[in-house]
C-alpha cells in the first residue's frame, strides 16, 4: 500500500468522523483491524456496513482534489495560491439549523400571544411582524433566503468538482445551483407575492373575455 493512498484513506476516515457518519470508537476499531489485515480503512468500513461505497467515493473526491491541486502548485513553484479544504459536520450543521428554526417558532408564538392577549404598546405590531412566519422581509424570510443561498453554493461546489471530472451530469448540478439562486432572490425580493395579483387579474380577464366570446 503506497503512502499517498494511505494518506488519502486516513483523510477519508477523518472526514467520515467529522461528518458524523462513523464514531471515533468505530474508527479506532477499524484501525486495529487494519493492522491485522492490511486492508484500507474505507474497505473495512464498507465490510462492517458503516458506510456505503457511494459515500466513500464522495469523500474521496473532496479529499483527493485539493491534494492533486496542491501537488500541481508545488511542482509549478507557484506560492501565490493556497488550497483551503473545509469540512462541515452534518450533525453539527443540522443541530445549528434546528436551533435557529426552534428559536424562530418560539419567537413567532410568543409575539402572536403578545398581540392577542396584551394591550397595545409601542412597537408591538412591528415586533410581531419581525417574527411572523408567514410574513415577508423579516427574520424567518431571511433565514429561508440564506438557507436557499447556502444550498446554491453547495450545488455550485459539487458542479465545480463534477466539471473537473468531466462528469456528464455537470450541467444538471449547475442548473440546480441557478434554480436555488433564483429561489433565494425570489424570497428576498418577494417576487412571487408581487406577481400574484397581476397574474390573477390577467387570468380573470382572459376567462371573462373567453366566456363572452
Amino acid at each position: 500500500m503506497d503512502k499517498a493512498r494511505t494518506k488519502i484513506d486516513e483523510l477519508i476516515a477523518e472526514c467520515l468522523v467529522q461528518a458524523g457518519l462513523i464514531l471515533q470508537e468505530q474508527l479506532e476499531y477499524a484501525k486495529r483491524q487494519q493492522q491485522k489485515s492490511g486492508k484500507l480503512l474505507e474497505d473495512i468500513f464498507i465490510q462492517q456496513g458503516l458506510v456505503t461505497k457511494d459515500k466513500i467515493l464522495y469523500f474521496e473526491d473532496i479529499v483527493t482534489l485539493p491534494l492533486v491541486n496542491h501537488s500541481n502548485l508545488e511542482m509549478s513553484g507557484d506560492s501565490h495560491y493556497h488550497n483551503l479544504n473545509y469540512l462541515i459536520s452534518a450533525k453539527s450543521f443540522l443541530k445549528t439549523l434546528l436551533k435557529i428554526i426552534f428559536f424562530l417558532i418560539i419567537a413567532h408564538l410568543t409575539t402572536q400571544l403578545l398581540q392577542r392577549f396584551t394591550h397595545d404598546f409601542p412597537l408591538r405590531d412591528s415586533f410581531v411582524k419581525l417574527f411572523y412566519l408567514d410574513g415577508e422581509l423579516n427574520f424567518p424570510s431571511l433565514y429561508s433566503a440564506f438557507a436557499l443561498l447556502f444550498c446554491s453554493l453547495i450545488l455550485s461546489v459539487i458542479a465545480s468538482i463534477k466539471k473537473k471530472q468531466d462528469d456528464i451530469y455537470t450541467i444538471y448540478w449547475q442548473g440546480l445551483s441557478v434554480i436555488f439562486s433564483f429561489l433565494c432572490f425570489d424570497e428576498l425580493a418577494s417576487l412571487h407575492e408581487r406577481l400574484v395579483e397581476p397574474v390573477r387579474t390577467t387570468l380573470i380577464q382572459k376567462v371573462f373575455f373567453t366566456s363572452r366570446g
